[in-house]
């Protein structure tokens, strides 16, 4: 939008909360901040029925 000259609308938008959303949904939804939660959270999703959903955040240099 920015390229073609348009004013940016309805894309700047707050970040969703995936786990919550995916709690919300009857699933189970975790957010893993670090190796060790990662790991936890893979066990509990192999050992929990039904979806789970883990949120990973992006590593930036």
């Amino acid at each position: 939008m920015a390229a073609r000259g348009d004013h940016p609308t309805g894309v700047d938008l707050p970040p969703v909360d995936l786990p919550a959303l995916a709690r919300a949904y009857g699933g189970h939804g975790v957010h893993a901040d670090s190796p060790e939660a990662l790991a936890e959270a893979l066990r509990l999703a192999l050992t929990t029925p039904g979806p789970t959903l883990i949120t990973v955040p992006e590593e930036s240099s």
